[in-house]
Formats: C-alpha cells, structure tokens, sequence
C-alpha cells in the first residue's frame, strides 16, 4: 500500500511517546509498504533527518515545540501542510490512504486536501518548482476541465486522547477537534481499552458508526534487539507464527460488551474492533495457573543464591559510557526508577512524593534502593520547579536530564528493582513495557487506565496495580512490602519480559494494515452504495 502519515511529532527533536511510536509504526510499515512523511520540526533544526524507512520526509517548521496539546502549533502546522510543494508532492505520491497522528492531524489532512483540489492537474505531476513546457502548457489549457485532485480517506490514530487531560477552553477545543477527526476518520485506533470506552461514552454518535479498534504498542525494534539482562530466568522465544495475531481465530475474539468496565483485556489482547477484542493465541488458564505456581516454588527455592548470582553476573556487564560513574551494576537491582516524561499530565511528583515516605520510613536504606528519574522536560518551569523540590526533600536521587538511547535505557532497567508510572491515566505508557523488556517489574495505577495495563496482565502477575490516588504516607505503606520481597519483583520482571518480547513492531503493523484495507473496503461499498 501507498500510506501518507501525517504527524506533527516524528524523528526531528522527539520528545515524547507518540514521537517513538509514530516512528515505530512507520518503521514497520515500511518493511513492505510506501511509506511518506508530513511531520513538524522545531525552528532553526539541522540535524540530519531520519526517515525511518519512509520514502521521504516533508517537515513545516514550527515556533512551538516539546507540546502536543492545546498550546502546541497545531494552526501553524496546518498552513504548512498546505504549501505547494507538499501539495504536488503527495499528489505525485498519491496515496491511498492518510493516517493522521492525532487531534491536530485532522486540520492538517483539511488544509491539505484543499490545497490538492486547488492545484492545476498538471502541476499535480510536476516536480517542485518546475515549468511545463509550452506544448503541455497549451495542452492542458485546450483540454476539458479535470475533476480536482481528491485526497484520500483520512484513518485517525488517537494515540492519548487529549480531552481526557484538557481543562477549560482547552478542554473545549480538544474535545470538539477529536470528536471531528472521529466523524471523518473511515476507522479510528487507541491505545487502550479504556481510552476506547471514554470515546464511545463521549461521541456515542460518532463511535457507533464508525469501526473503533484497540491496537496495543509494540515493544519498539531497537529495544526488542538488546539482550536480556544476565539475571533474566528464561530463554527469548523464538517470534515466529505462534506469536502473530491471528485475525480471523475465535479463540482470540471476545465480545467486550459483556466484560465488566475496568476488567483485565485479554492476557496478551492486540486489537479490540467494535467491541470485539483479538489477541494472541493462549495457553489454558489452568495451565497457566500451574506454570505460575511451578516457577514461584523455584524462585522460592532459589532465594538468595538468585540474587546474590543475579548482582555477580551484572557486576561484569559493561556500561555505557554515559552512566559510568553514575550507576553501579555491582549492586545488582537497586534503582527505584521513575520513567516519564517531566510534565504536568504524567504526574512525576507522584513519585517524588511517594520516594520521599519511602525514606522516612527507612525502606530506601534497607532495601539499598536508590530513586532515579529521567525524561523530557526538567528545563522547563514545571520541570525546575520540581528538581528543586527532588534537591531539598530526597537529595539521593539521581536526576538525568540528556538524552538516553537503548543501550543507555536498557542498563537503567536491568538495574531497576521497581519501576513507577507515577500518573493516574496514560493512553499507554510505552516505557513500562520497555522497562518490562529488560526484566524490570512496574507499578502502576489501577482500574485499567493505563493502557499498557492491556499487554501486562495483572491477573498474569506481569504488572503491579495499586491506587496511585492514596495519600503517599498511606501508598508507601503498600509499596515497602514489595521492595522488601525480591524474590516476588523478580518473578513479576520475568514474566513481563516474555510478555513485552512478544507483541512486535511487525504484528503490529500487520494489524494496522488489515484494520485500513477493510475500512477502506466498507467506504468504497458505502459510496456505491449511496451514488
């Protein structure tokens, strides 16, 4: 297929989770598709452009930038979308369908499809900038008028909807645009279930005509790549056809109206289409039950010698330059690590706070744990506002303010006791599942509204859930238990870790394909059948 994406957050200066997930997609979809670009970029960048695979990239340069809500350049983005060049260069690419990243996706597709239809049919074909000769010339003029240049159908990729976060005029405007981009889109994609049933709850109208599909986040490439942590207790599996998601198997669908709000998706649950949730193949739930016990009989067993083992064999793990000096692997897993984006909405001084009674409590220096935060965001004012805080109140914790890679990202989490994904709602929350990659255990907010809450089963023992809500002094009362039981964390990171490693880039692009092939089936035959 011929896709066009249009994203304001791509490869140049990618700050946040949708950025690393557009980029994941693209780079998927790309093994065996056309693949082509429109992205923002912030004013005055240079760096060399990382096309990801796709054919090429066509940046609008914006003012505004380290945002995708409200405050962001959304109106800029969508005038350059319009720009002639752009223009002749989608018609000439002419794809078959747009996938738009986002609310402020769809003004861009309006602007562009606009754009389209005003260009003379000739100077659809032409290269940038270039003359027709004469003889064309006059041709096309002699010639009976052309019908415009008709876009193609936008497809809506709701990576976080926003309203849910929005307040005020903000809120307002949010909610108009996404509930837009839902009435226009011919399918539309989430994140999470939850984020599916807000929808459906909101826009009734609008969700109920169109298909709503739940498509997971894949374990990004050059994560899934690294090796495991030398404590991991498993062989990596083999990701062959028993881990690709099979589409048309009713032993991997299940109605979701008849499941209860907030319950467990299916353990290992890809898509969800109108209600209907289609996962990967699973084991009985009684096997599985009795694999669990058979492993948490051998952890037990294995007690202390598995941890002492786990810190010799991370002793000799090199690493990279960057955190040498920083972290120790001698200690094996001691970070008590905070991974989110420094913003408002991901709510990091939920983790402050709750490190902060953690070390009242004497927890931290008896179980040698050590926090660590790092994400985008500490030069802003929120973001300077909280380092001081983290400065005054827990001095012992180690802030990193550059850039990680995944050799750097993959070090932190071999390292990391207990991963916390402080905020109380996230459409998905990528780095638990990269956390989970590398052996490391998250805790995260309960009630199914963090998204990745739908690949890391609870009831599976891959994730721990609690009520992130609760006062820290009573929060840090639950959590001390867990740090104190290694051996538990340990059997939760391992079996994270199967799980993360088997939900790939490629299935999910596989999904993503199929779900636009028959939306764009069921528009066609909707035109025919209304012509």
């Amino acid at each position: 297929m011929k896709l066009l994406v249009i994203s304001i957050e791509f490869s140049a200066a990618t700050f946040s989770g949708n950025g690393i997930y557009c980029r994941s997609q693209v780079r998927a979809l790309s093994q065996h598709h056309e693949v082509l670009v429109i992205c923002g970029k912030p004013a005055g960048y240079s760096e060399p452009r990382v096309l990801e695979g796709a054919v090429d990239l066509l940046e609008v340069e914006l003012s505004s930038w380290g945002r995708l809500d409200a405050g962001c350049s959304w109106q800029q983005f969508s005038a350059g979308a319009a720009c002639t060049s752009i223009a002749q260069r989608v018609a000439r690419f002419a794809p078959e369908a747009v996938l738009g990243v986002d609310w402020h996706s769809l003004a861009a597709f309006d602007s562009l499809a606009a754009a389209l239809a005003a260009l003379p049919p000739a100077a659809a074909v032409a290269g940038p900038g270039a003359e027709l000769p004469l003889a064309t010339a006059a041709a096309a003029a002699a010639a009976p008028p052309q019908q415009p240049y008709v876009l193609a159908p936008y497809v809506f990729l709701n990576y976080r909807v926003y309203m849910r976060s929005g307040s005020g005029a903000d809120a307002a405007l949010l909610r108009d645009l996404e509930r837009r981009a839902l009435q226009r889109s011919v399918c539309t994609t989430v994140l999470s279930r939850s984020d599916a049933e807000f929808l459906t709850e909101a826009f009734p109208e609008a969700t109920l005509k169109k298909p709503l599909h739940v498509l997971l986040p894949a374990l990004r490439a050059d994560m899934a790549a690294l090796p495991l942590p030398a404590d991991a207790k498993w062989e990596l599996p083999m990701v062959s056809d028993r881990y690709k998601v099979y589409l048309d198997d009713p032993r991997c669908v299940s109605d979701a109206s008849e499941r209860t709000k907030g319950e467990p998706m299916q353990q290992g649950a890809a898509v969800s289409s109108n209600g209907a949730l289609i996962g990967h193949q699973r084991e009985s739930q009684q096997q599985q039950q009795q694999q669990q016990r058979e492993q948490e009989r051998q952890r037990q067993q294995q007690g202390n010698q598995a941890q002492l083992q786990g810190k010799r064999s991370l002793a000799s793990t090199a690493l990279p330059a960057t955190l040498q000096g920083i972290l120790d692997p001698g200690r094996g897993r001691y970070l008590l690590t905070c991974a989110v984006r420094i913003s408002p909405e991901k709510e990091p001084g939920r983790f402050v706070d709750l490190a902060v009674q953690l070390a009242r409590r004497g927890a931290l220096e008896r179980c040698g744990a050590v926090p660590l935060m790092f994400g985008a965001g500490w030069g802003s004012e929120y973001g300077q506002a909280l380092k001081k805080k983290v400065e005054e109140e827990l001095p012992q914790c180690i802030i990193l303010e550059s850039f990680l890679g995944p050799a750097e990202l993959a070090a932190i989490y071999s390292l990391t006791l207990l991963n916390i994904h402080p905020c109380l709602y996230d459409a998905y929350g990528m780095t638990i599942v990269e956390a989970a990659s590398q052996g490391s255990p998250s805790l995260v907010n309960h009630g199914g509204h963090v998204g990745a809450t739908d690949l890391l089963d609870r009831s599976a023992s891959e994730v721990i859930c609690m009520d992130l809500s609760l006062p820290a002094t009573q929060l840090a009362a639950q959590v001390e238990p867990w740090l104190e039981k290694g051996t538990s964390l340990r059997y939760v990171g391992d079996v994270a870790a199967r799980k993360a490693r088997s939900w790939t880039e490629e299935a999910n692009a596989d999904c993503l394909v199929r779900l636009v092939k028959e939306a764009l089936q069921e528009h066609a035959a909707g035109k025919e059948n209304t012509a």
